[in-house]
């Protein structure tokens, strides 16, 4: 299953493959396989974290942290179980969604639309 995520307003396409879902929710590889990402439900949204990560050491052998996060009192953050993405609103009967997401290898959040293409793309 691939994800491309529209993140407005850059226009940045981030491909991700769905290796347990049949909607939304599951496990997704991200372009190249560099990390693993987990989109589940919560109470009032959907959620996506990091659950995997192809290098999740920095240079000194210690697990990566959110170091570029633009409060300081959250570069101490392991990356590995950090939500990047909200999914505020997921129409299953039109298979689109919207919601935020945040690319911790430059802090930035950014807003995006999702659509489910069939059961192996959301774009």
């Amino acid at each position: 299953m691939i994800i491309r995520i529209i993140i407005l307003p850059s226009l940045f396409f981030l491909f991700l493959s769905n290796l347990y879902a049949q909607d939304i929710t599951g496990i997704w590889n991200t372009p190249g396989n560099r990390s693993e990402i987990k989109i589940f439900k919560t109470e009032t949204c959907y959620a996506g974290k990091i659950v995997k990560q192809e290098k999740p050491f920095d240079k000194n052998g210690n697990p990566k942290k959110d170091i570029h996060n633009p409060n300081p009192k959250f570069r101490n953050r392991l990356l590995n179980g950090l939500i990047i993405m909200k999914i505020f609103f997921f129409d299953k009967k039109r298979n689109k969604g919207s919601g935020v997401i945040y690319n911790p290898e430059n802090g930035k959040t950014y807003k995006m639309n999702i659509e489910l293409i069939g059961e192996n793309t959301l774009e």
